[in-house]
C-alpha cells in the first residue's frame, strides 16, 4: 500500500504526464515535430522547434522528478511511458513510439528489453544511425552471442552500407549458432552482393550440410546462381528446394519466373499448378497462376482460381471485378450478378460495377433492373453517357413491341428522351434520332420528321447519323432536305464514295439527271471499285438507260459482293423480268422476301404481283 506521501506524489506525476501527452498528442497529430499551420513557412518551422523543445523539456523535467522521487515513481513513469510508446508502434506511428523509448530508455537504462524495443522502433523509423548506437552496445554486453540483437544490427550495418562490420557479426553468429538459418544466408549473401557467388556459394553448402533438412539453403543457392546468370544450375537447386520441402512456396515461384521470362508460360502454368494442388491456398503461387491464365487466354480454367483467391482476399476488388467478367464471359449470369452486387456493396458509386449490373440484366432480359443501375452512374463519370444511351436502347425496344402502350411504353422513352437531351449535344442527337427511328418504323412520319429537323444542324451528328437522316428524308420524298444534309459531307470531304452514291442513286430512283447521276456514281467506284452498293447502283443507271445486259452484268456482281441486301435481289428480280426471265425474277424476289425488312415487304409484295399479272416488265418502267 502506497502511504499518502506517495499518493500525493503519484497525483502530482500524473497531472505532469497529462500536460506533457496533451502536448506530445497536438506534435503527433502533424507528424513527430509538426504542430501548427501559418501562412510563413520560417514562421512555421520555429513554432514546431518550439513545440519541440517544450516537449523535451518536460520530459527531461519528469524524469529528473522521478527519479527524485523514488522507485515508485519511476515505476509509475516507466509502466505510462511503456504504454503509450506500445500503443504509437501498434498504431505505425514509429516516430512518436521512437521517441517516447528513447525516454523509456534514459529512465530504465539496464533494462535489455525496453531498449531492444526501442531499437526496433527507430529502425521502423528510418533512423538507422541512432538504431546502431543502441544495438552496438547491447550487443557487447550480450558478450556477442544474442541472435536476436546480432540479426538486427547486422541488418543495421548491411542497410548503412557497412558490410564488413554486417559480414563479421554474421559470421560470429553462424559459427556460436550454426543452425540459425538467417544467419548463414545473411553472411552468404555479404559475399553474393560483391560478386564473390564461389564464397557465397561455399558458406551455403556448409550450412547445408548442417541442416540437410533445410529447403532455405538450396533455394538461395539457386539464387546466387542466378546472379551468376547461371541459369541451368539455379533451377536444379530451387528443385532441390522444392523436394526438400513442398510447401516452399519461393521455389515454386522462382522455377515458374525462370519459364516466364523465356514466355514458355504453359509451363509455368504446370509448376504452378502442381504447387497449388499441394498447397492450394498459397495465395501467392495462386496469383501467379492467375495472372499466368489470363496471358494465356485461359478464361474457363482460370475461373476456379480466380474464385479461390477472391475467397482468400474478400478485399480485392479488382480481383472480384474479374471474377464477374470471367462469369459473364462463361455465361454464368446469376454468378456474375452476385459478385458484381457484393462488390457494390464495397463500393456503392462505383460507375463501372454499375455499368457491369446494369449491362449484366439487360442481357437477361431484366430490363427494369437494367435500367436502374445504368440510371446510377453518376453524370462526371465517362460511362455516363453510355448508360443513358443503354437505357434508351432498352426504352425504345419496349416501344416497338405489339402492346407497347401498356405500361407507358412509347410515352416512357419520349420522357426519357426529352430528359436526356438536357444532359448534353451528343446524348440529345443520339437519343433524339433513337426515338426518331422508333416513330418512323412506328410509321408515325411526321414525329419522325419533326426529331430530324430538331437535330440536323448539330455538330454532334456523325456521317453515319447523316446518312439516316437524309434516307429519313428520302423515304418522305423531302428530296432537297436530303440532298442538302448529304451535300454537308461533300463540302468538307468532295471524295467520300458513299456521300457521292447517295445522292447519285437518289436521282437514279427519280429517274432525274441521269447522266449527272452516272458521273457522281462512276467517281464514287472509281474510289471503292469492289463496293458492292455502288457497283449496284452503276448497274441501276444501265437499267434506267435501257441496257439490260449491261445493267444485269453490274448488278450480278454487286449480288456477288453483298449477298444478304433485299434492294439489290429487287434489281435483279426486275432486270429478269424486263428480259422476260419471270422464272428468275420470281426466284429473286423469292429470296429478298426472306430477308427484307418490314417497311421493304409491300414494295416486294407488289413487284410480285405485278411478275403474275404481266408477262414482262418494259426496260423503261419505273420500280
Amino acid at each position: 500500500m502506497l502511504d499518502e506521501r506517495n499518493k500525493s506524489i503519484m497525483n502530482l506525476l500524473r497531472i505532469e504526464l497529462l500536460k506533457f501527452f496533451s502536448l506530445l498528442l497536438v506534435i503527433a497529430a502533424c507528424g513527430p515535430v509538426a504542430v501548427k499551420k501559418t501562412e510563413d513557412s520560417t514562421e512555421s518551422k520555429v513554432v514546431k522547434s518550439e513545440t519541440l523543445n517544450d516537449v523535451i523539456k518536460q520530459m527531461e523535467q519528469l524524469i529528473a522528478e522521478a527519479k527524485t522521487k523514488g522507485e515508485d515513481a519511476i515505476k509509475f513513469l516507466a509502466d505510462d511511458l511503456y504504454l503509450k510508446a506500445s500503443d504509437a508502434s501498434h498504431n505505425g506511428d514509429f516516430k512518436t513510439s521512437s521517441f517516447l523509448f528513447s525516454y523509456l530508455n534514459k529512465l530504465m537504462p539496464d533494462d535489455e528489453f525496453i531498449s531492444k524495443r526501442y531499437a526496433v522502433d527507430l529502425v521502423r523509423s528510418d533512423n538507422l544511425e541512432m538504431a546502431m548506437e543502441v544495438l552496438q552496445p547491447l550487443y557487447v554486453s550480450a558478450g556477442k552471442k544474442d541472435e536476436t540483437i546480432g540479426l538486427l544490427l547486422g541488418g543495421v550495418y548491411t542497410a548503412l552500407e557497412k558490410s564488413i562490420e554486417a559480414r563479421d557479426i554474421y559470421k560470429s553468429l553462424t559459427a556460436i549458432f550454426p543452425k540459425n538459418e538467417e544467419a548463414c544466408v545473411f553472411y552468404a549473401k555479404s559475399y553474393a552482393v560483391e560478386e564473390k557467388y564461389e564464397k557465397a556459394s561455399s558458406i551455403l553448402l556448409d550450412c547445408s550440410k548442417k541442416l540437410p533438412k533445410s529447403a532455405v539453403f538450396p533455394y538461395y543457392q539457386g539464387k546466387i546462381y542466378l546472379a551468376a546468370e547461371k541459369k541451368n544450375e539455379a533451377k536444379k537447386y530451387f528443385q532441390q528446394s522444392l523436394k526438400i520441402d513442398p510447401t516452399y512456396f519461393q521455389a515454386a515461384l522462382a522455377l515458374g519466373l525462370l519459364e516466364e521470362e523465356k514466355e514458355a508460360f504453359e509451363k509455368a502454368a504446370k509448376i504452378y499448378k502442381k504447387f497449388l494442388d499441394a498447397n492450394p491456398e498459397n495465395y501467392t503461387v495462386l496469383s501467379r497462376l492467375v495472372q499466368i491464365y489470363f496471358v494465356l487466354n485461359k478464361f474457363k480454367e482460370v475461373i476456379p482460381y480466380t474464385e479461390r483467391q477472391v475467397a482468400l482476399d474478400p478485399s480485392d476488388l479488382n480481383m472480384k471485378v474479374k471474377l464477374g467478367i470471367l462469369y459473364t464471359d462463361a455465361q454464368r449470369f446469376e454468378d456474375a450478378k452476385g459478385v458484381f452486387r457484393e462488390i457494390l456493396i464495397s463500393a456503392p458509386t462505383s460507375d463501372k460495377v454499375l455499368y457491369y449490373l446494369g449491362a449484366l440484366y439487360q442481357q437477361t432480359d431484366d430490363t427494369e433492373d437494367a435500367i436502374q443501375f445504368f440510371s446510377r452512374i453518376p453524370e462526371d463519370s465517362n460511362l455516363f453517357h453510355d448508360g443513358q444511351i443503354q437505357i434508351g436502347r432498352i426504352l425504345q425496344a419496349k416501344s416497338l413491341q405489339p402492346n407497347f402502350e401498356q405500361g407507358g411504353g412509347l410515352s416512357r422513352f419520349e420522357e426519357f428522351v426529352q430528359k436526356g437531351s438536357q444532359k448534353g449535344d451528343d446524348l440529345m442527337v443520339e437519343l433524339n434520332l433513337m426515338l426518331a427511328i422508333t416513330f418512323d418504323q412506328l410509321k408515325y412520319a411526321d414525329k419522325a420528321i419533326k426529331l430530324a429537323q430538331k437535330i440536323e444542324n448539330s455538330e454532334s451528328l456523325t456521317e453515319k447519323q447523316i446518312y439516316y437522316l437524309a434516307s429519313l428524308y428520302e423515304k418522305q420524298k423531302l428530296h432537297q432536305e436530303s440532298y442538302d444534309l448529304i451535300n454537308k459531307i461533300l463540302i468538307k470531304n468532295p471524295d467520300n464514295a458513299d456521300a457521292l452514291n447517295f445522292l447519285g442513286y437518289s436521282y437514279l430512283e427519280r429517274n432525274i439527271k441521269l447522266e449527272e447521276a452516272y458521273e457522281l456514281i462512276s467517281k464514287a467506284h472509281e474510289l471503292k471499285p469492289e463496293d458492292g452498293y455502288i457497283v449496284d447502283s452503276i448497274g441501276w443507271y444501265h437499267f434506267r438507260k435501257g441496257d439490260l445486259e449491261q445493267a444485269l452484268f453490274y448488278i450480278k456482281k454487286a449480288y456477288n459482293l453483298v449477298k444478304d441486301d433485299a434492294e439489290i435481289l429487287k434489281h435483279l428480280a426486275l432486270i429478269y423480268a424486263a428480259m422476260n426471265q419471270n422464272v428468275e425474277a420470281k426466284k429473286y424476289l423469292t429470296e429478298a422476301l426472306k430477308i427484307c425488312e418490314e417497311d421493304q415487304k409491300e414494295d416486294l409484295l407488289r413487284v410480285y404481283t405485278e411478275l403474275d399479272a404481266k408477262p414482262r416488265l418494259p426496260a423503261s418502267s419505273t420500280p
